[in-house]
């Protein structure tokens, strides 16, 4: 009897080990044989796992990269399906407490002693949903590289997107992540690759291929199915960059037409030598038929001096008739003819500068380039210096340039802090009719790992106020998000919809223990243009001399080219706003902006404002705001508005309590529209 039991025994467990069977340890019971005799087979589960789904409680979808902490200290972390497969051998059938967090979510507080998580009863096969709360605007979708993505998706049996290539070697880790539409497909870089097989992997940049939405490829909601460029007895990823040394990353790959018409897929690369040295630079062009980038030229060191900070994914703008690649990191102040023979090409690559012409920065106000008033006079210049924020930062900390001089000074719309740029990517987005800005925040709450969004009326902006849509903290837990970019081919719903990347390691962060497979790889976020906790205050322009009135970009008449910018405002109702009419007095040749309503007209708000009171909370989230006033002019009636308590002008009367409350102009003295 005894030989039998130990026999019985020796089925369960190697069933068990083989994941073909499962059993729960009853709570009034301990025997094998009772269980065995309690639960026929064709009511076990066919795995032992304990599925726990973590999903955003505002849209349900699950949340990819959220820790589930047990009292022992074992880490589960969901999937890209939001989704962990339970399995401790002593844990099963038991109440186990799982606290959870993620990056820019919040678990709601399970009353005991103020914990975050709740706890479950681990039956084998089982299952329960934990709902977070989403802090960040922007909503975290799934992991794009790496091994194991929907890892415990699998497990469970469960279906997944087909992004994984069958019978291939996986990637371990990857950071970039650019693409380029090239020839109709999706070619995708990223640079060091870790591989499974060896420590060392690819450190000459890797490729992979995939095909549009509209044409074969997957839902930029659900996925992407790469082809990896692949070669050698293992099939791995292979490197992409045919160069002597050991050490190349490719920089900005972009599609160029030549003067026949053909594209042409090129990239800038860079050289590096430990630890993280750039050494050398150059142009480099992709070979169809080799399937490697291929030396077009080395860049001599003296030509990269005024544009060695070209950064960031470059966008297309055609202005005066020519295209240009505009590269924004951190903010677009370097531009480069957007054809094929322009891009070795330096003598025609241009900065955005105030310097006087051939200028290199060196932080004194004699480089300065002021007009006969004292005016900057900021210009696309050749073989000149960019001025971006780190040289605008010495300019002012010294005196040399007022604050109100800059071209762009990032801050947050409603507290008012200053946003230090890391980089990101701007391109059109044909639903807010203005360029949109993905910016990494250099040195915020992690240090890189906060994404902010912006919007301009030009690709010079005016860029002042943003949003924050991601945090990469939780308590004291930071990693990185670097490598930021929108991915303009994946919009959808008219521009309503935009997606973005980055790279999430704990390289820069202060979590030294990575997380498991999701560490040094890409992420997916979604962001909805149409959410109202998005609304920014945009340029409120105005227009005329005497007879002035009031717009934003949508509204400006055809015929105003250089429109003053008086505040910013936003042009979307939003919480705690209120709709600004415009109404004309044709007989005083005069406008009046009125709050509320206005009797049933009907007509379009000029912009939407914060309602003046007289106990605004200086502590408010829109503490940023400030009065605005009216001026009436005894002598005419004509009327001006104004964010100054004082006018210039003589003969106005400021009314008793201000219109509203708008957002000032902290950069009055840079008008992009006056640009040549």
């Amino acid at each position: 009897m005894r030989d039998v039991l130990h026999m019985k025994i020796a089925v369960v467990l190697l069933a068990w080990l083989h994941g073909l069977a499962s059993f729960a340890i009853g709570a009034e019971t301990t025997s094998v044989t009772r269980v065995q005799e309690s639960a026929p087979v064709a009511a076990r589960p066919a795995h032992p796992y304990f599925r726990i789904t973590v999903v955003d409680e505002e849209t349900s979808r699950g949340i990819p990269c959220a820790r589930l902490l047990t009292t022992n200290a074992t880490e589960y972390w969901t999937d890209s399906a939001g989704v962990a497969a339970f399995y401790e051998p002593d844990l099963m059938n038991q109440k186990v407490y799982f606290e959870a967090a993620s990056h820019g979510y919040t678990h709601a507080k399970d009353g005991w002693f103020g914990f975050s998580g709740r706890i479950l009863d681990t039956v084998p096969g089982g299952s329960e949903v934990m709902q977070m709360h989403r802090d960040n605007i922007a909503q975290r979708l799934y992991r794009m590289t790496g091994a194991g993505i929907y890892r415990d998706s699998i497990l469970l049996g469960d279906k997944t997107p087909p992004v994984e290539e069958d019978g291939k070697p996986p990637v371990a880790g990857q950071d970039g992540g650019d693409a380029a539409l090239f020839k109709g497909k999706l070619f995708w870089f990223w640079g060091d690759t870790v591989i499974p097989r060896f420590p060392l992997g690819v450190f000459k940049s890797t490729c992979a291929v995939s095909d549009l939405p509209a044409n074969g490829g997957l839902d930029p909601e659900a996925g992407i199915a790469y082809k990896y460029m692949r070669k050698g007895e293992y099939g791995e990823p292979r490197p992409i960059i045919d160069l002597p040394g050991r050490i190349y990353w490719y920089c900005f790959p972009r599609v160029v037409r030549d003067k026949a018409g053909r594209e042409r897929l090129v990239s800038d690369y860079a050289q590096i030598e430990q630890p993280m040295r750039t050494v050398e630079r150059g142009l480099i062009e992709f070979n169809e038929g080799k399937g490697v980038f291929e030396l077009v030229r080395k860049y001599p060191d003296d030509c990269m001096a005024p544009f060695d900070s070209a950064q960031g994914s470059p966008f297309r703008h055609k202005t005066n008739g020519v295209e240009y690649f505009y590269y924004p990191a951190p903010y677009p102040s370097i531009r480069c003819p957007a054809d094929y023979e322009s891009q070795t090409n330096f003598g025609v690559r241009e900065a955005f500068s105030c310097l006087k012409d051939g200028s290199r920065f060196n932080g004194s106000a004699e480089q300065l380039d002021r007009d006969q008033n004292g005016n900057l006079r900021w210009h696309w210049k050749r073989n000149t210096s960019p001025i971006a924020e780190n040289e605008m930062e010495k300019l002012v900390k010294s005196g040399a340039m007022k604050p109100e001089e800059q071209w762009y000074a990032i801050r947050d719309a409603d507290s008012g802090k200053l946003v230090r740029s890391h980089s990101g990517s701007i391109y059109w987005n044909p639903y807010r009719k203005r360029w949109v800005c993905i910016r990494l925040e250099n040195g915020g709450e992690t240090f890189i790992g906060e994404v902010w969004h912006l919007e301009g009326d030009t690709p010079l902006g005016p860029w002042v106020y943003a949003r924050k849509i991601v945090t990469h903290a939780w308590k004291d837990h930071h990693v990185s998000f670097y490598c930021t970019a929108q991915i303009p081919d994946f919009d959808k719903n008219e521009g309503r919809t935009i997606f973005f990347k980055g790279s999430f390691s704990a390289e820069f962060g202060n979590d030294k223990v990575p997380v498991p497979r999701q560490n040094y790889n890409t992420f997916m976020y979604k962001l909805a243009l149409d959410d109202p906790r998005l609304f920014l205050p945009v340029p409120v322009y105005r227009i005329g001399d005497k007879a002035r009135t009031y717009a934003t970009k949508q509204d400006l008449p055809d015929n105003v080219f250089e429109p003053e910018i008086a505040w910013f405002a936003p042009d979307r109702p939003g919480k705690d706003t209120v709709p600004i009419h415009q109404a004309v007095d044709t007989e005083k040749q005069t406008v009046r902006l009125i709050a509320g309503k206005t009797d049933g007209r009907g007509d379009k708000p000029v912009f939407y404002a914060v309602p003046f009171r007289d106990d605004f909370n200086a502590s408010s989230p829109l503490a940023q705001t400030v009065p605005l006033f009216e001026f009436t002019q005894e002598s005419t009636g004509r009327r001006i508005y104004s964010t100054k308590d004082t006018m210039n002008e003589k003969g106005f009367i400021r009314s008793p309590a201000p219109v509203c409350r708008v957002w000032p102009n902290p950069i009055e003295r840079f008008n992009p529209y006056k640009v040549r």
